[in-house]
């Protein structure tokens, strides 16, 4: 039987078609986009590793630890062409064995030494590119108390209305609460996440209970702090009762307020 050469022509460029449907224009929104995930701004001092995550529309889900010999690579994943959030922290967190960051802090704990990246992708193109670039997300607050006679035999604790991390990196609002924080001299150290307002507060108590209520967060809003920065700059605070002042230092500079008693 003699075989048609246009059925034989229309028919293998209907198989292109099928089989190639990614290069054609108008089908390519079926296809899927390479996102190139720059590690090349990794530095070796955040061995042991670096948690990446990648999210996106319809359950979309990719999760990967990124071990020091993987710095300064570059990691390609093929992704949705419906955008992607693009997530990567170092630092200790609970959760994180789970496949899946979880940025919460469980009540009663500091912060952990955090360093987060995050980052909306546009990928409706074939190739997207993100560089991972860790930001300090947490605030070493570091606070001495002094008294007329050198002595402090009270329990300490700061409260706030973060506690933890939203997906995209925003503070999640909820109840952040560090008791009987260690005093070595009347001076405690304790990791704060990033604030989105300022509800900090410093108790003072005993075993019968608050002596003394301060606005921390007040005070450190007046002292021209940045909670949105990139990386958050550490907080030095000294609490002077016989003068009745409160000293909030960031780096070289400081400022000292004078201060109501909250009961």
């Amino acid at each position: 039987m003699k075989r048609n050469p246009l059925l034989i022509s229309c028919s293998l460029a209907l198989l292109f078609v099928v089989v190639f449907s990614c290069s054609i224009k108008e089908d390519r929104r079926e296809c899927p986009c390479y996102l190139e995930v720059d590690l090349s701004e990794l530095s070796a001092e955040l061995s042991p590793e670096v948690f990446l995550s990648i999210e996106g529309e319809g359950g979309f889900s990719f999760s990967k630890t990124i071990t020091p010999d993987e710095f300064g690579s570059l990691l390609t994943v093929k992704v949705p062409r419906t955008g992607v959030g693009v997530q990567a922290y170092y630092g200790a967190w609970a959760g994180e064995a789970s496949g899946r960051a979880d940025l919460s802090i469980p009540l009663g704990s500091e912060c952990p030494p955090l360093y987060l990246h995050y980052s909306y992708v546009d990928t409706s193109e074939d190739v997207a590119r993100d560089t991972v670039r860790l930001h300090k997300d947490y605030c070493l607050l570091d606070v001495t108390m002094l008294s007329s006679d050198g002595e402090f035999p009270f329990s300490v604790a700061v409260i706030g209305r973060v506690d933890g991390y939203e997906d995209d990196g925003r503070p999640h609002t909820g109840r952040f609460d560090v008791r009987e924080l260690p005093t070595i001299e009347g001076r405690f150290l304790v990791r704060i996440p990033r604030q989105n307002d300022n509800s900090l507060i410093l108790e003072i108590y005993d075993d019968e209970g608050v002596l003394r209520r301060f606005a921390l967060g007040e005070y450190i809003a007046s002292s021209g702090y940045d909670w949105s920065a990139p990386d958050l700059r550490d907080i030095a605070v000294k609490v002077d009762y016989s003068k009745i002042a409160i000293t909030v230092s960031v780096g070289s500079w400081s400022e000292t307020f004078s201060y109501d008693i909250e009961i």
